[in-house]
């Protein structure tokens, strides 16, 4: 088949993977192999996840809010928030291009929220992002914690 269909039942069925994944999100990948030279994906998340603050080196990554909503937010080396920024398929803005290097989260706001993700390949897992030291690991716990500080102090509900 030529095309693969970006469609309602494509959405179902990732959301209610992601709600009952251990980490509430699931990624569908399109591109066939983590060797191609552009990494295309959706992720379905939902408000539970926690995407440990990080960054690329090297390689830019877009992402484009399809479903739901989410809140990008950017940090600088020290873990100070430098922009944020809603996005979602209304609008007022849909997507973001982060730069490369940039310390970068995303917060899903609305169950079933799904982004398109394109980023730079070859994927490589252990050079794909480096984790921001003033974060907690997503392992222990305090993710959800991180997370709704974030949004206290930007006063984001």
């Amino acid at each position: 088949m030529a095309f693969t269909h970006i469609d309602r039942l494509l959405f179902e069925t990732l959301t209610k993977e992601a709600k009952a994944a251990s980490r509430k999100r699931k990624n569908f990948n399109f591109h066939k192999s983590a060797d191609e030279p552009v990494q295309r994906m959706l992720n379905a998340l939902e408000p539970e996840t926690y995407a440990r603050p990080h960054r690329h080196l090297g390689k830019p990554e877009v992402f484009l809010c399809l479903q739901g909503r989410a809140l990008m937010v950017g940090f600088d080396k020290n873990g100070k928030i430098v922009e944020h920024v809603l996005i979602s398929p209304h609008g007022p803005i849909f997507g973001v291009d982060v730069a490369e290097g940039m310390w970068h989260t995303v917060i899903a706001l609305d169950p079933g929220t799904i982004l398109y993700e394109v980023e730079q390949g070859p994927y490589d897992p252990k050079a794909a992002k480096e984790f921001a030291a003033w974060t907690p690991t997503e392992e222990g716990g305090e993710g959800q914690t991180f997370n709704a500080k974030l949004l206290d102090q930007l006063k984001i509900s």
